[in-house]
């Protein structure tokens, strides 16, 4: 079972302590094989689907060694944990925290996407996404979820700048007809009208992209080729 839970406050790598360490090579190496144990216990939990589990081995290993030379694996494992809970914003917390520690963790980058994703700051996630291929261009995860971020992006763009257009319109021919006291003139209603229809072709590039998905009974979206598109805890060779 793991230590602590979600309402655990751990230290960070940031905090004056350091947190963990001790006197001398062999107790910090002492500290951070304890800390790979926990880390190797939270991946068991995270293949098992006990993300709660996962979460408070993670904790721990992060509270022995915040800062040490594994830290960012740890804190972007935890972030996979967090974004199975739906804690997106803790989770983007500690993918930039890995990326602090290791700006070239590409894993860190696509996770920050993944939660961004979720917390709908498209822009943000357009850019992590970016990141994660810049490091690895191959990631075909991140691929398939920079599309979909894009798309995301630009139907809210859209839709702000036809309905902010539909506004100032509606204002305009208020001023102009001081008797009309309606708010909504036929003007207006073919403004209204021609937004949404621009809306609706943006929002279908939306689902021209969801279409390479196909959606198991375990929630895990996967491509035609059977990459994992949504999973953010695909393990590497350094979180085994």
């Amino acid at each position: 079972d793991g230590e602590g839970g979600r309402g655990a406050v751990w230290p960070t790598p940031f905090d004056e302590d350091g947190g963990g360490g001790g006197d001398g090579d062999g107790e910090n190496e002492e500290v951070e094989a304890r800390a790979m144990e926990h880390k190797d216990n939270g991946n068991s939990h995270m293949s098992s689907k006990e993300y709660e589990r996962a979460l408070g081995e993670y904790n721990a290993a992060i509270g022995l060694s915040p800062s040490g030379p594994n830290s960012h694996v740890y804190y972007s494992n935890r972030a996979a944990a967090y974004c199975y809970l739906a804690e997106y914003r803790l989770a983007s917390e500690d993918c930039r925290t890995s990326i602090d520690l290791k700006p070239d963790y590409e894993k860190a980058h696509s996770r920050l996407g993944l939660s961004l994703y979720f917390l709908e700051d498209y822009r943000g996630a357009v850019e992590a996404y970016k990141a994660s291929l810049d490091l690895d261009p191959r990631n075909k995860a991140s691929v398939s979820y920079l599309a979909k971020a894009k798309a995301s992006l630009a139907e809210r763009e859209e839709t702000e700048r036809r309905w902010s257009r539909t506004i100032r319109e509606e204002t305009d021919e208020d001023e102009e007809e001081d008797d009309n006291r309606t708010g909504v003139t036929s003007t207006g209603l073919t403004s209204i009208v021609t937004a949404e229809n621009d809306v609706i072709k943006v929002h279908e590039s939306v689902i021209e992209v969801e279409r390479s998905f196909e959606v198991e009974e375990d929630g895990v979206e996967v491509d035609a080729t059977g990459q994992v598109a949504f999973d953010p805890f695909v393990m590497d060779d350094d979180e085994v």
